[in-house]
């Protein structure tokens, strides 16, 4: 995940507060309960950040809950896409491992008469 540089007010602030951080998306600060890594929750919260200051560009919209809802359906869209590319990957690598084990078992009497 690729996050860009931001602007100064997007800027997310992590603070401690027990297990809660605050991260700062398009202007509003969240408290979230973080139980993971720390810097992964920054990582994600910068990209939503990102992603709706790209549909906000891109749009007319300017209520910040459809921009949220707009934002949400991109990166759900994304997350589809890349889905779809994996399973595609891992069809071709079954397909291509079937091939592999068909040929080895087609040459495996040929290689036990010979030795």
């Amino acid at each position: 995940m690729e996050i860009g540089t931001l602007e100064n007010d997007a800027r997310l602030k992590c603070e401690a507060d027990g297990s809660t951080r605050v991260v700062k998306i398009f202007g509003r600060e969240y408290p979230l309960r973080c139980t993971g890594d720390h810097e992964e929750l920054l990582k994600i919260a910068e990209y939503v950040d990102a992603v709706m200051r790209r549909v906000a560009e891109s749009s007319a919209i300017t209520a910040h809950s459809d921009l949220a809802v707009l934002a949400a359906l991109n990166i759900a869209s994304e997350f589809m896409g890349a889905s779809s590319q994996e399973s595609a990957t891992t069809v071709d690598f079954e397909k291509r491992t079937q091939s592999i084990l068909l040929r080895l078992e087609e040459s495996l009497p040929e290689l036990e008469s010979a030795g």
